[in-house]
């Protein structure tokens, strides 16, 4: 697994938020999870080793590829 994850969320209000682990408030809130999915890979590229992981509203995870 990779040394920086970043999580995207949807909370009750159908909000989705980008969270970093190294953070303890998301970076950032979208109204779509294709919105907070690309903000998460865009984060990602500024490390080295960075993996995104989709949190769906079904209780699934996906992990993202980043470049």
């Amino acid at each position: 697994m990779s040394a920086h994850l970043i999580h995207v969320r949807c909370n009750d209000a159908g909000i989705w938020s980008v969270h970093p682990d190294d953070l303890k408030a998301p970076s950032s809130q979208h109204t779509t999870e294709t919105e907070a999915e690309r903000a998460a890979v865009e984060r990602a590229a500024a490390f080295d080793d960075a993996s995104v992981l989709i949190h769906d509203r079904y209780s699934r995870v996906h992990f993202v590829r980043t470049a």
